[in-house]
């Protein structure tokens, strides 16, 4: 199943994440979700490449990029040594999942927050099978959230929140 195979750093995509600025009701403290920049769009995302956050991976730390170009997409993943992801990349996977994707309507979120529909055609290298996941994007103060629930994308249905407390910064 092509789901159970996927590396888990683009589960990351739709998983539910906990601590940093924020929780997925309420948002980051200090930042104003609805100023005019919640919504995504195509020269939000264009030529665009956002970094997450140092997250502790299997043999060490990582963190992952987007990178978006016109309707496509990777997702590159970097491994440290170190626990604040800046000293040598140890691994440096790109392209280890590609896709296009588009941007849907606009929608208020459970939370209160304006966001957007995404949808993601996901393909891991390597394979010719693909994914669609259904998600929501949420675009302010320079960072990019994404939607919740691995539940989600197992049900192929679109999360009602996003992730506050993971964010993608532009870079």
């Amino acid at each position: 199943m092509f789901l159970k195979n996927l590396p888990s750093i683009v589960l990351s995509l739709s998983l539910v994440a906990c601590g940093g600025g924020g929780d997925s009701t309420n948002g980051p403290s200090g930042v104003k979700l609805n100023d005019g920049g919640g919504t995504a769009s195509n020269a939000n995302l264009v030529k665009s490449t956002w970094r997450g956050e140092c997250i502790s991976m299997s043999g060490g730390f990582g963190r992952e990029e987007l990178a978006f170009s016109e309707q496509a997409f990777a997702v590159n993943v970097f491994k440290y040594e170190d626990a604040s992801c800046q000293g040598k990349v140890t691994v440096s996977n790109r392209g280890v999942v590609s896709g296009s994707f588009s941007l849907g309507q606009n929608v208020t979120l459970e939370s209160g927050h304006e966001g957007q529909h995404i949808d993601f055609k996901l393909k891991r290298s390597g394979s010719s099978q693909s994914i669609t996941v259904l998600d929501v994007v949420v675009i302010s103060s320079g960072k990019l959230y994404l939607g919740t629930n691995i539940a989600d994308v197992r049900a192929n249905t679109r999360p009602s929140k996003v992730v506050f407390g993971r964010p993608y910064e532009k870079i």
